[in-house]
């Protein structure tokens, strides 16, 4: 979906380079999504169900003190509203690879401690744009 290839993009952008996604970037992606499962004529089951990926990294970003953002968990989440949530899970299962792999290469060639804050969306970009391309 073109939307929300977009508002990931700008997402992204905004998060690389501030690690905060402002609230109203996540009112116009909500409003957008709506729109868009009205005229995609999706079931209110089929969204509820593609929201549940989100709400539960929303839970884990409550019991991990914020080791996952809540700005990273409600841009999961809404995008239950543009696609199905198989594509949500694997866009989640690819973005968090990718960034844990990123991760990994960051604190073993020493450019980054544990602690070291990572922008998640624009992994959740390239997981989405792969999820595409092979599913």
């Amino acid at each position: 979906m073109i939307q929300l290839i977009i508002l990931l993009g700008i997402i992204s952008i905004i998060d690389f380079s501030t690690k905060k996604i402002p609230v109203v970037v996540l009112v116009v992606m909500g409003i957008v999504g709506i729109a868009s499962s009205f005229y995609a004529k999706q079931s209110i089951i089929s969204v509820a169900v593609a929201l549940i990926p989100g709400i539960v990294l929303m839970a884990a970003a409550f019991l991990t003190g914020e080791q996952i953002g809540y700005g990273d968990a409600v841009v999961v989440t809404l995008m239950g509203l543009f696609v199905t949530a198989d594509i949500v899970c694997s866009t989640m299962v690819m973005g968090l690879t990718i960034a844990g792999t990123i991760s990994v290469i960051l604190i073993a060639s020493g450019r980054a401690g544990r602690k070291k804050q990572i922008a998640f969306t624009p992994f959740l970009l390239l997981g989405y744009g792969l999820t595409e391309v092979f599913m």
